[in-house]
């Protein structure tokens, strides 16, 4: 798989261009790609519940 992280450019052309989504939407298209790559390529856990953070 050819994608670069920092990239906002979704390697599907439907997509492309990531720059206009919400953060959120970023995000799961970025858990879609790394969804079969496994480590040690990984995606950090994130939640916005700050209990669940701590």
């Amino acid at each position: 798989m050819r994608f670069l992280l920092g990239s906002r450019q979704h390697p599907d052309p439907a997509i492309g261009d990531t720059r206009a989504l919400p953060y959120t939407e970023r995000r799961a298209l970025l858990l879609e790609l790394l969804a079969d790559v496994g480590p040690p390529i990984q995606p950090v856990p994130a939640t916005d519940n700050r209990d669940a953070a701590e």
